[in-house]
């Protein structure tokens, strides 16, 4: 029996600190009394309120306004590269990103903002080949400057991940927790590097507090669900999967791997509920792969 193939990983939820930080740059003393930059300075907070009122495209507008009347003003580029990534135009904000920080070396919050970029960005074969390791350079300098910053070590975790970095990404996520003991995201990656790496036990142990935490964090169920089905704990599986499912009816992941601890318990009518029941909320290639394989109508 072949099960499907995206059925044999541990494909695990992480979830993702990806808002990029959006508050306006503010000028300095200095530039405010400048009167060739009050037209700048003007542009930017309507960039701001356009941005607060989700109007992406005038928000861009704006800024772009601004980046002309003064193109070596590194916050222009800063703020409407925060407008390309929240409207998910990774490539265009980490054009402007980049650029805030060739203006302003010092600019933590643009390497911040454009390591979310890179860990996103979806195109060019350079950075798809790179951008793991791209993001991760721009979170540790910024750690360099800010060692506080919990959500950087986090998000470097995630990179570190991506690249099957899992021992990098374990220390980054402690480090995240030690900062910020309630970070609910952190314990839950914790647990999925663990269980990357086989450590079964400490992953439960670490998506556990997560759940603590945050009792309505479905993909912390779904984690811990599939962690116990691959220590072949199956109604331990089970009982996650149905907790995830209380607290969101409609969530795909659970019916998919409530479906495959089905399977492993050779339950085949259940089986194929779960994945017809998946296939009408839009994930169907596993109710196709039973199909082909003579387990559901």
């Amino acid at each position: 029996m072949k099960s499907p193939a995206r059925l044999l990983l541990i494909l695990l939820f992480t979830t993702a600190f990806l808002l990029p930080i959006c508050a306006l740059a503010q000028p300095s003393e200095d530039e405010t009394r400048n009167d060739s930059m009050q037209d700048v300075l003007e542009w930017l907070e309507v960039g701001y309120k356009h941005l607060m009122a989700n109007d992406l495209d005038a928000s861009i507008k704006a800024y772009t306004n601004a980046v002309h009347l003064a193109p070596d003003y590194a916050a222009s580029y800063y703020n409407r590269g925060n407008v390309y990534t929240v409207k998910g135009d990774y490539g265009k904000a980490i054009d402007d990103f980049s650029a805030a920080i060739r203006l302003k070396p010092n600019y933590t919050e643009a390497y911040y903002n454009r390591g979310l970029a890179y860990y996103n960005y979806r195109g060019d074969e350079f950075y798809s080949r790179n951008k793991y390791d791209l993001a991760v350079a721009d979170y540790l300098t910024v750690i360099s400057v800010k060692p506080d910053f919990a959500e950087a070590y986090y998000n470097c975790g995630l990179a570190f991940d991506k690249r099957a970095k899992h021992l990098h990404a374990i220390e980054a996520y402690s480090r995240a927790i030690a900062i910020k003991p309630d970070y609910v995201a952190a314990y839950n990656s914790l647990g999925t590097s663990y269980a990357m790496q086989g450590h079964f036990n400490k992953a439960i142990e670490e998506i556990s507090k997560a759940i603590t935490l945050d009792p309505k964090l479905t993909e912390a169920y779904i984690n811990r669900g599939r962690v116990y089905d691959r220590k072949n704990q199956y109604t331990k599986a089970m009982d996650d999967y149905n907790a995830a499912l209380k607290v969101n009816p409609r969530l795909t992941d659970a019916y998919v791997n409530r479906g495959l601890t089905y399977l492993h318990l050779k339950n085949m009518d259940a089986m194929c509920a779960d994945y017809k029941q998946a296939c009408e909320l839009g994930q169907c290639s596993e109710l196709t792969w039973a199909k082909d394989n003579g387990y559901c109508n």
